[in-house]
Order: C-alpha cells, then sequence, then structure tokens
C-alpha cells in the first residue's frame, strides 16, 4: 500500500468501515512511514474533537412518527401499534 492509498483509507479506519483485507497494509504502512502516521495521529484527534463538540439534538418523536409513516413497512414502528 503507498502512501497516497493510506491517505485514501484514513477515513474508513477511523469509522471502523475498512475491509478486513485493508487493515494489515494500511498498518504495516503506517508502521514505517512517518509522514503517513502524523497524518493519521493528526486525523483521529480531529475526528474525536468533532464527534466530542457538535452535539446531536434527537429528533422529537412527531417528526419520527412522520418519517416512518412514509414506509408502509415502518408505520407499526413510528405508531407504536402492535396488531
Amino acid at each position: 500500500m503507498d502512501c497516497q492509498q493510506v491517505r485514501a483509507t484514513m477515513y474508513m479506519v477511523n469509522d471502523e468501515e475498512a475491509e478486513a483485507e485493508l487493515l494489515a497494509p494500511f498498518r504495516e504502512h503506517i508502521g514505517f512511514c512517518s509522514q503517513c502516521a502524523h497524518h493519521f495521529d493528526y486525523l483521529t484527534k480531529l475526528l474525536v474533537l468533532v464527534r466530542e463538540r457538535c452535539s446531536r439534538y434527537p429528533a422529537p418523536k412527531t417528526l419520527k412518527v412522520r418519517i416512518l409513516d412514509g414506509f408502509p413497512h415502518r408505520r407499526e414502528a413510528a405508531t407504536g401499534a402492535h396488531d
């Protein structure tokens, strides 16, 4: 894996979405390439900071119901009704 491939894979690795066969070559490259290791460390810290600081607010129940009601197979989940 070269530097360009590693940098293209960094976000997937951080989000735990990288395919298993990519992880070993990725880690191997990070182990010997100080530039990519530094970039990955920076990216990891940045993403942690963004996730901590960017609050997520839950959607109101009425919005959830309206959205789920648009899907026939989800109407029961939206209203909480059971047959």
